[in-house]
């Protein structure tokens, strides 16, 4: 939505899966479909009569979305200088980082906590720095007791997987919950968890 109704060059550092997954579940997106869950004689049928092509040039030949081919990027100082590039050198006003457990699960790096608030640090420094809109996508911790988030219990700001530098340091944190066993599974409910500018 940044790039198709606000007109912002968006870039995605989606860590977990390859660039082409990344491609295709945005092409879907975009044009209301799961692409990549569809079978294949469905997306030859898209090739062959031009509708591929179409959706490809319509979201990436317009030059306002750029993917990082990060897949499980484990060294910190690489990331981000891959960001700040896709900041200064591609103008990109929004950053998606998913996730970052997985910069972290990937490092040397014994102490996950101080791993996190040392990423966190230097993530918060290069937004404010160079103006960029970065979301950071977080996991949530197991909890302890009680229903699992999945089953659709209510996120805490205290959910969030890793160090209290996830929150203290993001400006805004934006909770997703959904009941996958409930009677709309596919029913999301956006909390908000934190807004530093409106409270």
């Amino acid at each position: 939505e940044f790039a198709k109704e606000q007109g912002l060059k968006v870039a995605m550092a989606m860590l977990e899966e390859s660039v082409e997954e990344t491609m295709e579940d945005v092409l879907g997106i975009a044009n209301g479909i799961r692409l990549r869950q569809q079978p294949r004689e469905y997306k030859q049928k898209l090739i062959e009569d031009g509708t591929y092509d179409k959706w490809f040039d319509e979201l990436y030949g317009t030059d306002q979305f750029h993917l990082y081919d990060s897949f499980a990027e484990a060294e910190v100082d690489r990331l981000l200088a891959k960001l700040h590039y896709m900041r200064t050198g591609l103008n990109c006003d929004v950053i998606i980082l998913d996730h970052i457990s997985i910069v972290v699960s990937a490092s040397e790096e014994s102490d996950e906590r101080k791993m996190i608030d040392r990423l966190m640090t230097k993530l918060k420094g290069f937004a404010k720095s160079t103006g960029v809109v970065l979301i950071v996508i977080c996991h949530l911790k197991n909890p302890e007791k009680g229903k699992a988030h999945e089953e659709g219990r209510a996120v805490s700001i205290t959910d969030l997987r890793g160090s209290g530098s996830l929150r203290q340091l993001s400006d805004t944190i934006i909770a997703l919950e959904r009941n996958q066993q409930g009677d709309m599974p596919n029913l999301v409910l956006l909390r908000i968890l934190k807004c530093r500018f409106n409270g």
